[in-house]
């Protein structure tokens, strides 16, 4: 029999639910924009097919932050289709553009966005409209980004650090935790999957926001949050 370490055990729970706390407020962080994309401009009278978007998912006043569409051409000549951007921002840009792409080519156009665009104090959220041209369908796309006033370091800086230090304190309190155990009894073993279990919800969650899936990532939210005080009330309820 493996006999219990209480030290060690109590420090591996303080080191998971730190990490997981960390996880949820770092995936939350990532799924509002998203979430806010969806709703910020209004109904903007739909598309034919969506717009291949991407906004960068943290920028900080460190970074040359650019909002970027991938459009192609797949049909038998050259098409000139005239898009329709639109920034958030205490005044909204709205630009105007127009590109030539020839058949079989893919263009990506940028549109550059800073702190001058934010929405809510930390979003930056953009939209773009594809006008038909020639045998291309409208399309359309909306994305946005968080915005942290952080100094010195990058939104990838702070992505990275942000996955690397909940993941690492999540998977270390687990471990430690369970070593601490010793020979788990029943109601121990629960408790371990349990937590498992958050620590799972908590990486899809910003597997989900970091992909821009704002529906499932909202709902990742909610269960994570809900495990979260889960698990602490029963924590308590055993002290």
């Amino acid at each position: 029999m493996r006999s219990k370490n209480k030290f060690l055990s109590q420090l591996g729970l303080i080191l998971f639910f730190v990490g997981a706390l960390v996880g949820i407020l770092f995936f939350a962080g990532l799924v509002w924009p998203s979430l806010e994309a969806n709703f910020y401009f209004g109904y903007s009278g739909g598309a034919d097919t969506k717009l291949r978007l991407s906004c960068p998912r943290i920028v900080t006043p460190q970074d040359k932050a650019l909002v970027r569409a991938a459009v192609s051409n797949k049909v038998d000549r050259p098409i000139s289709p005239r898009f329709q951007t639109q920034i958030s921002g205490p005044i909204m840009q709205v630009i105007q553009s127009q590109y030539t792409i020839e058949p079989g080519q893919t263009i990506y156009p940028t549109w550059e966005v800073g702190s001058n665009d934010l929405a809510f104090g930390h979003l930056i959220i953009a939209q773009v409209n594809q006008y038909a041209s020639y045998k291309t369908p409208t399309a359309a796309a909306a994305c946005g980004s968080l915005f942290l006033f952080v100094p010195r370091l990058t939104g990838g800086q702070i992505y990275d650090l942000a996955l690397v230090i909940s993941m690492g304190l999540v998977v270390i309190g687990l471990f430690s935790w369970r070593a601490g155990r010793g020979d788990m009894t029943g109601l121990e073993h629960d408790q371990f999957m349990g937590m498992l279990l958050l620590g799972g919800i908590v990486l899809a969650g910003i597997i989900l926001g970091t992909l821009a899936q704002w529906i499932l990532g909202t709902l990742a939210l909610a269960i994570a949050v809900l495990l979260f005080i889960i698990q602490i009330e029963r924590r308590l309820s055993l002290a």
